[in-house]
């Protein structure tokens, strides 16, 4: 997935110059001239400009002198009409306040609308703007607040308005800055806005409070990394939306590598919430090739502060259309996830529904496609009625396409139940060295035996359910259904039987879809989504309970193994902790695989699903007695010249925390554990190194010896190459 590295606002614009292109963008061809002195009214129908006794506006040439004191106060006393202006000119520009990297994204007060506007429930309509600025197209183009108080765009209908622009485009309003709150606009009739970057039938890009809006709107999203398209607005930083509607209409994005669509808000980025919203009837169609993020409500959404998750709360989207293509990654019915916090980081801004009802459809999709959230892993927690169906992408003709390729193999591949294979007596010291690098050795057994019990579970679908009404869990990993072993072979799957029989079916494939939808459940005292993706495969003829196959996305070459589900009913296989096929989810490993491969397996397995949120004390004392703790530099001379200025440096503290210096900067933060394997005292076992930034361990077995120069050398082998670090 694509990341993006800067805000909404600057989007694809990294150029301080071309921001400032857009200073002084001018009046419109009938500007208005001096305002009149104050009590006079010979330019306004009324009022003084001041907070008490706002200008009064009663014809469109009035409307247009706002632009001529950007910092008063106004109030509609009429309904106004724009169609004979071909090309209005937005109100108050954006050009940065200063020059410094800081102040990029922060409105001039001298070119931005910074007084108040109350359109007391009149309509403006026939807007037409078709801006040359880089950013800020709408009724408004920039608004911001000022330390002298809050601004403010609200209290009116638009109609038919035609806005189209480059970044930043809304109907009224392009850019809503800090301390002006946008409230009570309704955008109805037939309304088109055209753009690259920040979209939005009320408001291209917002960094205050959006309530009480309802919107509809077609809206088209330009060119290649087009991006942030919604019918309330199009994306939106730091602050909340409430109460808003999108009726109808749709948005459109033809590009390659867009991102961030939604019916109501494409991108409510750091939004602390989203509460009592709807969305209804509107389609969103996203073409091209690599695109990202696009959902019911929002596209994505989120904070980076897991203690304090956004809040989508109350919210309804209801029969909404999104189609995709079939390379677009992370697409939800609700939302389609979090946003990457920074270039490198896998950290995604979280949030939590409360009390939400998704229905419509998604078609299409590569990666993490699902009925209500794209990708799980942002959600704490999901409480929403219903989801959207989910449909396949036209299937390719030529090819079978999705993982199935991959798991078959050049050749097909056989496959036998994996933890009949690595549970056996033979490789329990596999099991036991990883888990006691983690835990010590003194609880490694009972450790070994808690992760086992949990997948080797006998009972699935309605008993599993009932057994585990009360709480806990454990999986049936086993194949079913008098299976014993699975060939994958080119567009076939041949099951042989432990009665001896054997039948062979050709399968199509359907695309991506997903499994868990909403479904949570309690992991190490936390709530996690049970939702993953799979590739989904259907038998060319009547196949019983091999109708389907879904395959995740583990291969023997990543993995060492894969992981699937198979039944007579698709809908059906789509609960994972509900219904006939709950608590179950088939593991499989070639019958040829060698014994690095099944110790691999083993590791992947022990890692990914231990507890690292604190080293028992055992683990301490073992990682202590090994010799582990201090300050390490590491050998890089024979890694080439380009490594000869570079200092490489791991620091591990008696609490089994390190950090990793490289040239003074740190680049690393993780927890350490290591266990002396096989013969007790030869300086050999495995290490564990689990970071604190990316959430995952990894292993490599260790020599510690001593050098000639009397020096202790740690040595890691790793599947990437062999690193020797000198302690110091």
């Amino acid at each position: 997935m694509k990341k993006k590295t800067i805000s909404l606002l600057l989007a694809a614009l990294v150029l301080v110059s071309i921001l400032s292109a857009c200073a002084g963008t001018g009046p419109s061809a009938t500007p208005g001239g001096d305002l009149n002195e104050p009590g006079t009214g010979s330019l306004f129908a009324g009022g003084t400009g001041t907070a008490d006794d706002p200008w009064q506006i009663a014809t469109a040439e009035q409307l247009d002198r706002v632009r001529d004191d950007l910092t008063a106060h106004y109030v509609l006393i009429a309904d106004i009409d724009l169609s004979g202006y071909d090309n209005w000119a937005p109100i108050g520009a954006f050009q940065p306040l200063s020059d410094a990297p800081e102040d990029a994204e922060v409105p001039h007060p001298d070119y931005a609308f910074t007084g108040t506007f109350d359109g007391a429930g009149h309509t403006v309509s026939k807007l037409k703007v078709a801006s040359e600025a880089p950013m800020g197209a709408g009724l408004f183009g920039c608004a911001s607040g000022t330390e002298n108080g809050a601004a403010y765009i609200g209290n009116f209908t638009l109609k038919d308005v035609n806005v189209s622009g480059a970044y930043l485009v809304g109907g009224a309003v392009g850019l809503q800055f800090m301390n002006c709150p946008v409230s009570d606009i309704q955008l109805v009739g037939d309304n088109k806005l055209t753009g690259m970057q920040g979209i939005g039938g009320i408001v291209g890009t917002g960094f205050d409070l959006i309530s009480n809006c309802i919107a509809t709107a077609d809206i088209t999203v330009l060119g290649d990394d087009g991006a942030c398209a919604g019918l309330i607005a199009g994306g939106t930083t730091m602050s909340s939306i409430k109460n808003c509607e999108s009726i109808g209409g749709s948005i459109r994005a033809e590009g390659n590598a867009t991102w961030g669509f939604g019916a109501l808000c494409g991108a409510p980025w750091g939004a602390a919430e989203m509460t009592d919203c709807r969305a209804s009837g509107t389609e969103i169609t996203v073409s091209g090739e690599n695109n990202r993020l696009v959902g019911g409500l929002a596209g994505f959404c989120g904070t980076y502060d897991p203690t304090a998750p956004a809040q989508i709360s109350g919210c309804t989207v209801e029969d909404v259309t999104i189609v995709v293509s079939d390379t677009t990654d992370s697409v939800g019915g609700l939302v389609g996830a979090g946003k990457e916090m920074m270039e490198g980081s896998d950290v995604m801004s979280s949030f939590a529904i409360v009390g939400c009802a998704v229905s419509g459809s998604i078609t299409g999709g590569r990666d993490f496609v699902d009925a209500v959230v794209g990708d799980p892993a942002c959600a704490v927690s999901v409480d929403c009625e219903g989801g959207m169906t989910v449909h396949a992408a036209s299937a390719d003709a030529e090819s079978l396409g999705g993982i199935f390729p991959s798991v078959a193999g050049d050749n097909g591949t056989t496959y036998v139940s994996l933890f009949d294979v690595i549970i056996s007596d033979t490789w329990t010291p596999v099991w036991t060295d990883y888990v006691a690098a983690v835990v010590g050795e003194d609880y490694a057994a009972d450790m070994t035996s808690a992760l086992q019990g949990a997948i080797t579970s006998e009972l699935y679908g309605e008993a599993a359910v009932a057994a585990f009404a009360d709480g806990g869990y454990a999986f049936d990993c086993d194949f079913i259904n008098g299976a014993e072993k699975i060939t994958f072979r080119d567009d076939t799957v041949t099951v042989e039987r432990t009665d001896g029989a054997a039948e062979t079916h050709t399968y199509e494939y359907l695309g991506k879809y997903s499994v868990g939808g909403t479904e949570t459940m309690m992991y190490q005292g936390t709530e996690i989504s049970m939702a993953f993706p799979v590739d989904v495969y259907k038998s060319a003829n009547e196949a019983g309970e091999f109708n389907y196959f879904l395959l995740r996305e583990d291969t023997m070459e990543e993995t060492y193994h894969i992981e699937f589900r198979y039944g007579r009913d698709l809908e059906e296989l789509q609960g994972y902790l509900v219904g006939p096929y709950a608590y179950w989810l088939a593991a499989g490993i070639d019958e040829d695989a060698d014994e690095e491969t099944i110790c691999r397996v083993i590791a992947l397995f022990c890692l990914e699903n231990m507890d690292y949120s604190a080293h028992t004390e055992a683990a301490l004392k073992q990682l202590g007695e090994l010799g582990f703790a201090g300050t390490w530099k590491a050998d890089l001379s024979g890694f080439g010249e380009e490594y000869a200025s570079v200092e490489l440096s791991m620091t591990i503290d008696e609490n089994g925390h390190g950090i990793t210096l490289m040239n003074g900067a740190q680049t690393a933060d993780f927890e350490a554990y290591a266990v002396d394997s096989g013969d007790k005292g030869d300086g050999e076992g495995i290490y564990v190194a689990y970071s604190n930034l990316e959430y995952e361990a990894e292993a490599a077995p260790y020599t510690i010896t001593v050098n000639d120069d009397g020096q202790t050398v740690l040595t890691l082998t790793a599947d990437d190459g062999i690193i020797s670090w000198i302690l110091q």
